[in-house]
């Protein structure tokens, strides 16, 4: 008998996985034929069988006596090396000659790809003998070099007709992707000993009334309960709510009285994910709610079976809670199938989806939001909910045009009353918290004024639309004025860096001094100043912005100043394409305020009536025509439509699968930043930190169980910084080095460093503004 793993018999660990995959088959209600069936039966049996030889069973005996030992090559190509002895021998299809005759290129396929994503790319040499492999099993009398090298040229194509071939609807391509996925969750549990962590992935939480009122605790409200009770009416539902009326956490209505496997919950900043997750922990569990944040791991093929192992344990521990919070790109990204897509969007299989702040998703998410609940929602069983502060009408109208007729029907509540008279708050509606000012200016020839502002004893806030001008506000501030109580908060910093300036913000508002900021505040905190300096941006985020000014209607005297950024006047190509925001819905948002102010009707209802005229379905068809969006896209999904074949394929890999990621500051990554991307202050203290935290992985990689990778992460994540994930995609891949993303290196012409008090930071920016 072979082992598979240390300590660990083939046959058993056959067993378990075959236990695990049906487990997980009943949990999501994925009802399967018998020769979706014995496909996998296949898969699961073979897969490993080139364990068995020598050199494998050497290295496995060589970790159970604690050496030191390195792969001894591959045994995804052993397996399909002696499928074809098997082949030969008669002895592969047993009694089942006719299924594998119809099977047996997807089973080899599958077994080939077992830890790798679901491209159509191969090391050579399984490319080669996948090649011969598919000769064997078609019964060619050509089983020579030159047929070999013929198919091994063109076998991307082979393997595309024949998935055309036997697979000839969506749903049913989709049901394998989704069935391979439980499978790899399966070997993962199996291999790293987590057969009883199997409850933990197929435990679902009941919803109800008293956990919402215990997170809520006082700041219930009876009139505002009555309607946020009303959100458990409905299966496809927009909200539009003010700032402060407390959207995230009474979202949890929508899962009441409704049956489903996990709850995701969708925020915008990992900083909102993290204190959203800290309420939920007071009254649920902690290993039942998970957070997950985008690990740049993800998008890389890694080889290596131990690493490509513990990559999916970690999508395994961070995104099969019953309650998962994670950001939309995340949804967005395993609808697109980048990376290993079936691992996660199998996860949404009868789900709950809440998408909370959806007016700050870029032209991009926008249109993949209307294709997702356009294809996946309706396959899936996913009840919607989409929520905003602002949520234009026309943001809606276009979400909803050209849906296909099926039970996918949406409701609405609007807490302004404009869409729907029977939730109007007179209140919300009439509500003016401030003062407005509009400046043409840049808000960097303004530091006297914010200066002078915070001497008449006032809490001053500070937003900027990007953190190297947010950075260099903070340092003239510091430098040039001398200015002693004011803090530097954006999303670049690592988690322990960031929760330690979070702590200290009260302090500020307290003191009356200045926080200076990006869209981080926009959304993830409870805060309440003075006075607000920010930027213009579109209407939507700065309606979020001016909801950290006066919050509760209580001072007499607050202010909010809108600066023009004069660098957007300048941009052209990549330069507008990375930066936060369409640069058209800024120059829109200014003209709106005019507006609002030639009405001189400052209340949050006027407002919002504006955005409603302007912001129809006429303007979010012309911004996704503008940027060539749907041109972008209109390739991937027509062929998808046409050929059921590219709903299984992982695609991150190619142009198409790129283009979310390629866009945007504002959609980042995880990476853990080492070495040369220190600043020289800090650099020794975390390179030991860092240093400890490689050989703790590499101390792991062949033993550590389930509990001990759960530790890791934990720690890990500690040092991580979320950044923009355009600068990672092109990258060297430094993490075949260590497993993990750490990154010490970037492409040539980006000149980044990382501090605890700048955070991680683009210096070249930095010097544009003279710092």
């Amino acid at each position: 008998m072979c082992k598979s793993h240390p300590y660990k018999y083939l046959s058993q660990h056959i067993q378990e996985i075959n236990y695990i995959f049906y487990k997980l088959l009943d949990f999501y209600d994925i009802k399967i034929n018998e020769k979706e069936k014995k496909l996998f039966e296949y898969v699961i049996k073979y897969h490993d069988i080139g364990k068995c030889r020598e050199e494998f069973q050497e290295y496995i005996k060589n970790i159970e006596e604690n050496k030191k030992v390195s792969s001894p090559g591959s045994h995804s190509l052993w397996s399909i090396e002696k499928i074809e002895e098997l082949l030969k021998k008669n002895s592969f299809w047993n009694k089942d000659k006719e299924f594998v005759k119809e099977y047996d290129i997807l089973i080899s396929y599958l077994i080939a790809k077992h830890h790798s994503n679901l491209t159509l790319e191969f090391p050579k040499n399984i490319k080669k003998q996948l090649a011969k492999l598919i000769l064997i099993m078609k019964n060619t009398n050509k089983v020579d070099e030159k047929t070999i090298t013929i198919l091994y040229d063109h076998i991307e194509l082979y393997y595309k007709l024949y998935f055309i071939r036997n697979f000839s609807s969506m749903d049913d391509i989709i049901k394998i992707a989704d069935l391979y996925g439980i499978f790899k969750i399966a070997d993962v549990l199996s291999a790293k000993n987590g057969l009883n962590d199997i409850d933990k992935l197929t435990k679902r939480i009941e919803i109800k009334r008293e956990d919402i009122k215990k997170i809520i605790k006082h700041k219930l409200d009876e009139k505002r309960w009555l309607v946020q009770n009303k959100l458990s009416e409905y299966d496809y539902l927009f909200l539009r709510a003010p700032t402060g009326w407390g959207k995230t956490t009474t979202s949890l209505f929508f899962a009441m009285n409704k049956n489903y496997r996990k709850i995701f919950i969708t925020l915008p900043t990992i900083t909102s994910i993290k204190k959203f997750y800290d309420s939920l922990t007071k009254i649920f569990n902690k290993d039942e709610v998970g957070m997950y944040f985008y690990f740049y791991d993800a998008l890389l093929n890694i080889n290596d079976e131990i690493d490509e192992r513990i990559n999916s344990l970690f999508y395994i521990q961070n995104l099969y809670s019953p309650i998962n919070i994670t950001t939309v790109d995340q949804i967005l990204l395993s609808f697109l199938q980048a990376g290993k897509y079936f691992l996660k969007r199998l996860n949404l299989r009868k789900s709950m989806l809440i998408i909370d702040e959806v007016h700050l998703l870029t032209p991009q998410m926008i249109f993949l939001l209307k294709k997702f609940i356009q294809y996946l929602v309706p396959i899936y069983d996913i009840k919607l909910l989409l929520m905003s502060a602002t949520f234009p009408r026309g943001l809606k109208e276009y979400l909803l045009e050209g849906l296909p007729n099926n039970n996918v029907k949406f409701g609405a509540i609007d807490i302004y009353g404009i869409w729907d008279k029977g939730y109007y708050d007179e209140y919300y509606y009439n509500r003016k918290r401030f003062e407005l000012f509009i400046e043409d200016n840049d808000i960097l020839e303004n530091i006297d004024f914010i200066i002078k502002e915070n001497k008449d004893n006032k809490s001053i806030l500070v937003i900027t639309n990007t953190v190297e001008k947010a950075v260099a506000i903070y340092k003239k501030l510091r430098d040039d004025y001398n200015t002693k109580n004011i803090l530097l908060l954006h999303s670049r910093y690592m988690f322990k860096d960031r929760e330690d300036k979070e702590n200290k913000i009260d302090k500020i508002i307290n003191k009356k001094g200045i926080l200076i900021s990006t869209q981080i505040s926009e959304v993830s905190l409870d805060i309440d100043f003075d006075i607000l300096f920010t930027e213009m941006a579109p209407i939507s985020s700065l309606v979020q912005r001016f909801g950290r000014v006066n919050r509760y209607g209580l001072k007499t005297d607050a202010k909010v100043y809108v600066f023009y950024p004069l660098e957007i006047k300048e941009m052209k190509g990549d330069e507008r394409k990375i930066y936060p925001y369409n640069i058209e819905e800024i120059k829109k948002s200014k003209e709106i305020l005019k507006k609002l102010m030639d009405e001189r009707n400052l209340s949050e209802g006027n407002l919002i009536n504006i955005i409603d005229r302007e912001y129809n379905i006429n303007f979010y068809k012309d911004l996704i025509n503008n940027e060539g969006i749907e041109k972008l896209y209109r390739d991937l999904f027509e062929i998808r439509n046409e050929k059921s074949t590219l709903w299984f394929f992982s695609s991150i890999y190619e142009e198409d699968g790129r283009k979310l990621l390629e866009f945007r500051d504002n959609i980042t990554t995880l990476i853990i930043p080492y070495g040369e991307l220190l600043f020289n202050k800090e650099k020794d203290l975390y390179n030991k930190i860092i240093n400890n935290l490689i050989n703790k992985y590499e101390s792991l990689r062949n033993t550590g169980s389930y509990e001990d990778w759960v530790k890791f992460f934990a720690k890990a994540k500690l040092y991580s910084v979320p950044v923009p994930i355009w600068v990672f995609v092109n990258s060297k891949e430094n993490d075949e080095k260590y497993g993990f993303p750490i990154i010490e290196e970037l492409p040539e012409g980006i000149n980044y460093k990382y501090s605890s008090e700048y955070g991680f930071i683009n210096l070249d920016k930095l010097k544009k503004y003279g710092i």
